[in-house]
C-alpha cells in the first residue's frame, strides 16, 4: 500500500492527466480515407486528452468532409478514430504527429483504428516513478510498511 495514491500526487502537483502540447513539430497526421490522402492538421495549443480528441475529430471531418468520432481513453492513454463508411488509415512516416497520438506503425485500414501504444505526452508515468521511489525510501527509512 502506498503512502499516497497517484491521483493524490497529481492533484498536489497540479498535473492533469492527458496533457498534450501540439506545435508545428507534431500537428499533422497524414491520413487516407476512401482512397483520398490528406494531411490532417490539428490546431496548435495545449490540450487535455478529450479536448485533443475533439480537435482531431474536427480536423478529420474538415479534411475529408465526413463525420468521424475520435475518443481518448484516459486509462490506456490511447486514441480511437472511427469513421462511418469506407476505411481510414495513417501513414506514420509522413505524419509528424503520429507519435504524439500513439501511432508507431501504420495501422491496417479499417472503420476504426486505435493507437498502438500510449500517447507520448501523458505526464503520469514519470510522476508514478517518482512516487514509487519516494514511497520505497520512506518505508525503508521508517522500517515500516
Amino acid at each position: 500500500m502506498s503512502i499516497i495514491s497517484l491521483t493524490e500526487a497529481l492533484d498536489f502537483l497540479d498535473v492533469g492527466t492527458g496533457y498534450f502540447e501540439i506545435t508545428a513539430e507534431n500537428d499533422v497526421l497524414n491520413m487516407t480515407y476512401n482512397s483520398v490522402t490528406s494531411d490532417v492538421d490539428v490546431p496548435d495549443g495545449t490540450y487535455e486528452g478529450d479536448d485533443l480528441a475533439a480537435a482531431l475529430e474536427t480536423a478529420i471531418d474538415s479534411a475529408f468532409s465526413i463525420t468521424s468520432t475520435v475518443a481518448y481513453n484516459s486509462s490506456t492513454y490511447k486514441f480511437t478514430i472511427t469513421v462511418l463508411a469506407n476505411t481510414i488509415t495513417i501513414d506514420v512516416s509522413a505524419s509528424d504527429g503520429a507519435l504524439t497520438f500513439g501511432f508507431t506503425s501504420d495501422p491496417t485500414a479499417a472503420l476504426s483504428i486505435v493507437s498502438d501504444q500510449a500517447a507520448t505526452e501523458d505526464p503520469t508515468a514519470p510522476v508514478q516513478v517518482i512516487l514509487d521511489g519516494v514511497d520505497a525510501f520512506v518505508k525503508g527509512y521508517c522500517r515500516r510498511d
